[in-house]
Order: structure tokens, then C-alpha cells, then sequence
């Protein structure tokens, strides 16, 4: 019988951050690759076994992050800025 907690999914990440922040706190599997950029942008290449922090996180850096090849995490993330904006439409 399989381990439950393996059964969990497993979210590939790869982010870029256009900031001079570090690393960002999200539930990573293994410690995140980061890889400073000559532009001073910060990719971070890693799992989670949570897709909402992820979200949260890219959120929170706005214009500023970027979402790399990960297609699921990327339509997680236009569906909540979806949402946030919905909630200011009859503002």
C-alpha cells in the first residue's frame, strides 16, 4: 500500500522575480535551484506540494514575477487575479 503522503500531487515551479528579494517562503519538496541573472532577476526552479502559496507568492510580486513554464500554475494564477478583480468591479 502507498505511502499517503506520496500520494499528494507534486507542483513543478519555475519562477522569475524581477527584485532584489530573496527566495520567497512557499512549501518547496527540496530547497529551490535559484539562479541570479546578469539583470539581477532571480530565477527559482523547484516543487511544492502546495499550488496555493505558489499562487499567493507570485501575486504578491505583481509585475515583478514571472511564471516559466508551468501551465498549471499559470492559469491558478489568472484565475485568482480573476477573482481579485471581480471583487473591485462595482468599486
Amino acid at each position: 500500500m502507498p505511502n499517503p503522503s506520496s500520494c499528494r500531487p507534486v507542483y513543478t515551479l519555475h519562477l522569475r522575480l524581477r527584485t532584489a528579494l530573496g527566495p520567497p517562503t512557499v512549501p518547496w519538496i527540496e530547497p529551490p535551484l535559484g539562479l541570479r541573472r546578469a539583470n539581477g532577476s532571480l530565477d527559482l526552479i523547484g516543487q511544492s506540494a502546495a499550488l496555493h502559496p505558489a499562487v499567493c507568492l507570485v501575486l504578491s510580486y505583481g509585475r515583478y514575477a514571472t511564471v516559466l513554464g508551468s501551465p498549471v500554475l499559470q492559469r491558478a494564477v489568472v484565475e485568482e487575479a480573476r477573482r481579485i478583480i471581480a471583487c473591485y468591479e462595482d468599486a
